[in-house]
């Protein structure tokens, strides 16, 4: 959360998660820093490290993109319909 803090250390930690702490790993994913393509690659991402997108699903930075992607994974799962195609 350093404001200093750039989007290619953000993308470091998410592209190299053994080397951080969970706290370290859940703040790239939820902080300020990181890109709205970052966030869609972390959350749809079933490889991806689980504190960083924990912390990414919660980001207020998510795209329209992302949300519809979390609704229509979201319902395939249930079993339910997917309702949210464009």
């Amino acid at each position: 959360q350093h404001p200093r803090t750039s989007a290619e250390t953000v993308d470091h930690v998410v592209n190299n998660p053994t080397k951080y702490d969970t706290n370290t790993k859940f703040r790239a994913g939820f902080g300020d820093q990181i890109s709205q393509h970052t966030i869609h690659s972390v959350v749809t991402n079933p490889h991806a490290d689980e504190m960083v997108r924990n912390g990414a699903v919660y980001n207020k930075r998510m795209g329209e993109h992302t949300k519809k992607w979390i609704l229509d994974n979201a319902e395939k799962e249930s079993g339910g319909s997917v309702t949210h195609t464009s």
